[in-house]
This record gives C-alpha cells, structure tokens and sequence, in this order.
C-alpha cells in the first residue's frame, strides 16, 4: 500500500470511530510526532525529542556539567 493509500484508509477509519478515548489517543500520539523545535544544526524535534533533550539538559546542570557566565565570556574572547 503506497503512502496516498494508508492516508485515505487511514482517515476514513478515523471518520468512523465512535469511541473518544481511541480518538484521544490517536491525537496523542499525532502530537507527539509533531516537530515543535529545531536544534541549532537545523535538526527537527519531537515533542518527545524536545522533552528528552529538556531533561538531559537538566541531568547536566544537577551534576554540575556547565560553564559559567564567566567562563562563557573568556571562552569567547578567546576565539
């Protein structure tokens, strides 16, 4: 079944379905597969890419694994 195919199918399934929690999680899964950022490389993110790289940021800064202002500065200075 080529991609034009499954959308149509797919969509007329979706027309049919009566049950709102089987709705609710099509939806769900829907926006997670949403790009909703970019990393500055020009990467896409996921919502669920976009959450992970959030908490692994935050991972980082609990353990202390970041530059200062300062540090920040000099490093750029020295460019």
């Amino acid at each position: 079944m080529d991609i034009q195919s499954l959308k149509i199918d797919l969509a007329q399934k979706i027309l049919e379905l009566k049950d709102q929690s089987t709705l609710a999680k099509i939806a769900s899964v829907l926006n997670d597969s949403a790009i909703v950022a970019y990393l500055t490389n020009g990467e896409p993110l996921t919502k669920t890419d976009y959450l992970k790289t959030l908490s692994d940021a935050e991972k980082e800064i609990d353990s202390g694994d970041f530059l200062s202002h300062e540090e920040v500065v000099k490093t750029s200075n020295d460019w």
